[in-house]
């Protein structure tokens, strides 16, 4: 019977291994079966180790810097941040402490000159006001409050919204130019100071 398939005659003859083919295929599809599923098991194991590295080493101190970041953007600048890690996010946790610290100091600093500011202003017994472009009273002095009959703190503080011609003028609008020497309209032009005197309604 092999002899009609390989063209083999009578008189000749061969040796050989008889193997049964389903054997054969079956244990190659164990085999890729078995290399699938352990293909499949290290890839989980991979991502599952990755995700715990990012988790620990990515995530967690990012969403320390965050809710740090988040508490001095409320005004909360005592917040330190603090990682157990010893890389570069220890070295940025360390620079964000030093950095909310030269903050705090500033602030505290700036507050300081203000108020050094404001104390100088009330010794002056001139009723003086400080005004920015658009019309809003920045500060005034104790003298300027007692002139215009207000409590002794500064309209900034008090309303800080209350435009000058509002607190001085109980207008509604900017006093008209050509009616009146308004310092904000006149001072632009020259650059020089200018001296005008009105008075107020209570």
């Amino acid at each position: 019977a092999c002899a009609n398939c390989h063209h083999l005659t009578p008189e000749q003859s061969f040796t050989g291994i008889w193997l049964d083919a389903n054997v054969i295929r079956q244990h190659h599809l164990q085999t890729a079966l078995l290399l699938i599923l352990a293909g499949g098991f290290m890839v989980i194991l991979s991502w599952m180790v990755m995700g715990w590295f990012m988790r620990h080493f990515v995530l967690l101190p990012m969403s320390c810097l965050i809710q740090a970041g988040q508490a001095i953007e409320s005004g909360a600048l005592d917040r330190k941040m603090f990682l157990c890690c010893h890389d570069e996010w220890q070295t940025l946790a360390h620079l964000f402490n030093q950095l909310t610290d030269k903050l705090q100091e500033s602030l505290r600093g700036t507050h300081e000159q203000k108020m050094f500011f404001q104390a100088f202003l009330n010794a002056i017994p001139d009723g003086i006001r400080v005004i920015n472009q658009n019309y809003q009273v920045v500060t005034a002095n104790q003298a300027y409050h007692q002139q215009l009959g207000s409590p002794l703190t500064t309209l900034s503080t008090t309303r800080p919204d209350l435009p000058c011609y509002a607190a001085s003028h109980a207008r509604q609008h900017p006093c008209p130019p050509t009616q009146v020497t308004c310092p904000l309209h006149e001072i632009p032009k020259t650059g020089q100071p200018l001296r005008t005197t009105r008075g107020f309604k209570r």
